[in-house]
């Protein structure tokens, strides 16, 4: 007969509060892996819509390029709140800011007084602080 020992203190016992301890962890480090993967909305940026609102497009049914030709799905007013989820280039639009090839992946929720919505807005239309691409390219 073997005898199982307790390695902390090498006195003979039972190793089951080893293993649970270890499986503890492993289920802890694996919740965190999952909660971690995808697209978190920690990550998302937060921008504001610019003057004269923004029509929010969905080029994905069909697979389109980001464009004016995309069905209109929404329009968020000057002033929304949106989360950029990922940009990417599509159709060269004009705004007040001059020229933009950028097109951001948005999601508004029912803040200021709209429904929540996804979808594709040109960059011109959105407050992002910068000139160029600010958040991860959609895929």
């Amino acid at each position: 007969m073997r005898t199982i020992v307790d390695h902390a203190n090498g006195k003979p016992g039972n190793r089951l509060p080893t293993v649970v301890k270890i499986l503890g962890v492993a289920v802890a480090l694996s919740a965190a892996l999952i909660s971690s993967s995808g697209t978190a909305s920690a990550d998302w940026r937060l921008a504001p819509v610019k003057v004269g609102g923004a029509t929010v497009r969905d080029c994905y049914h069909p697979v389109q390029s980001p464009s004016t030709n995309c069905k209109p799905v929404g329009y968020l007013p000057e002033g929304s709140t949106v989360h950029i989820v990922c940009q990417r280039v599509g159709q060269a639009v004009y705004g007040r800011s001059g020229m933009t090839e950028i097109w951001d992946y948005v999601v508004a929720d029912n803040a200021n007084n709209h429904p929540k919505m996804e979808g594709l807005v040109s960059d011109s239309n959105i407050y992002t602080g910068a000139n160029g691409i600010v958040s991860e390219i959609c895929r």
